[in-house]
């Protein structure tokens, strides 16, 4: 698959471009004109052209970078990364997309990020079904093989605040709902269950530095239910308690 270079070499936006590749082990932080800082990761190249910060904001990737995005209203920030082109206006998020991997992923850390397909010529902008809109612990994947784009959770989601009090946690017969109300509150991702069949369910946990897929495995087992990651959400499943 050679999509990525295809659309990296399209940058001829203007003669002059600038190119900073990372071939040795660490990651090298930078910033850009605009003020937006890149972490960008071994065996990756990010290029723009010289109007980059003056009218636009515009750069391609290959292989992985952490964006911290100046917010500028006025001028979005564009990624492009083969087909899969993300846009910001002021957030930080990683995005991985090394050629020889089989999919793209964007991973949102803080703020609001859009994801879309592009088909065709630079600018020429096509998506896959509607766009994809990201929020903090969500994540956009590209499958390239099967052209998907699919909307799922981080691999492991963070307090979105960062104090490591906010993981700490004690509930005594709480009610499910307000177990549920405060992780919602913690990680901003929203847990979806039938307040009707959960609603004579309690729960008694402590909980220190379990992530959050392991506080939930113990909750389900509490009131004998499971949950599934659906279009960037937790849904809950069970039949309830006596």
């Amino acid at each position: 698959d050679r999509s990525n270079k295809a659309y990296f070499d399209q940058i001829t936006l203007t003669e002059a471009k600038a190119i900073h590749t990372n071939n040795g082990r660490k990651p090298i932080t930078f910033e850009l004109a605009d003020g937006s800082k890149i972490t960008l990761e071994p065996q990756s190249e990010l290029r723009y052209g010289n109007e980059f910060g003056d009218k636009k904001r515009e750069v391609f990737l290959i292989g992985e970078a952490f964006f911290e995005v100046k917010k500028d209203s006025q001028r979005p920030f564009l990624i492009y990364t083969g087909k899969l082109v993300t846009k910001v206006i002021g957030t930080s998020f990683r995005i991985k997309a090394y050629e020889q991997d089989n999919n793209i992923s964007v991973s949102v850390r803080t703020g609001k990020v859009t994801v879309y397909r592009q088909d065709g010529k630079l600018g020429n902008k096509q998506s896959l079904s509607t766009e994809i809109v990201l929020i903090p612990n969500q994540k956009a994947v590209f499958e390239k093989e099967e052209n998907l784009l699919i909307k799922t959770l981080v691999d492991l989601p963070v307090s979105l605040n960062d104090s490591p009090k906010n993981t700490i946690l004690a509930f005594e017969e709480t009610k499910i709902s307000e177990v549920f109300n405060r992780l919602e509150s913690i990680y901003g991702i929203k847990i979806g269950f039938d307040k009707e069949v959960f609603s004579k369910c309690s729960v008694t946990a402590h909980f220190n530095n379990e992530n959050l897929y392991q506080k939930l495995d113990i909750i389900c087992e509490i009131v004998r239910a499971k949950y599934e990651v659906i279009d960037g959400e937790i849904m809950i499943f069970g039949n309830g308690c006596q």
